[in-house]
């Protein structure tokens, strides 16, 4: 498969997994009350997830625990999550560890096995501890599938439209 039919497909890949979520958020609007706190959980609680950080199971551990706390952010995560997997096979013909793999390797970017230390801006220790490894990302994107769904989330051109309608509120508020 050429690296063009790929993006291809990766983008129709999200286009499809933009419209589940769409469809679900369209859903939600029978009952405000509910369909407001996904939409504050997107906004707010996934926009703040520093995917380059998550260098602990306690991280994720709390990232989960804020998921479970509402159930209709948890249905929402794992149906899409469950998409995605599909998706994964269906659109990119690819199995679902060489997808994470491929995921994890592009997020952890700044711990990749290419970087210089010599070289590179981040040479000190500390520093580098805060940045997530591929090895490890790949550990726990096996263990957490819905991992990889919030990062795709956060990829989807609904998100983005989602986040400008947020930003665009909360600037007429502060104004007015």
């Amino acid at each position: 498969m050429s690296e063009l039919t790929t993006a291809h497909l990766l983008a129709d890949l999200y286009d499809e997994l933009g419209q589940e979520l769409k469809s679900q958020l369209d859903m939600l609007l029978v009952v405000p009350a509910t369909h407001n706190v996904v939409v504050t959980y997107l906004t707010s609680d996934l926009n703040s997830i520093r995917f380059t950080t998550l260098v602990d199971q306690m991280a994720i551990s709390d990232l989960w625990k804020n998921i479970r706390s509402n159930e209709a952010i948890l249905d929402l995560i794992l149906d899409l999550t469950v998409s995605l997997h599909h998706l994964v096979g269906y659109r990119l013909e690819k199995d679902w560890d060489t997808f994470i793999q491929e995921t994890a390797t592009s997020i952890a970017v700044f711990r990749n096995k290419d970087v210089e230390e010599e070289v590179s801006t981040l040479q000190d220790d500390a520093e580098m501890d805060r940045y997530v490894t591929p090895a490890d990302l790949l550990r726990f994107m096996k263990s957490n599938p819905w991992l990889v769904t919030l990062f795709i989330i956060r990829r989807l051109p609904v998100y983005r439209e989602l986040m400008r309608q947020y930003t665009a509120q909360a600037t007429a508020r502060a104004a007015g």
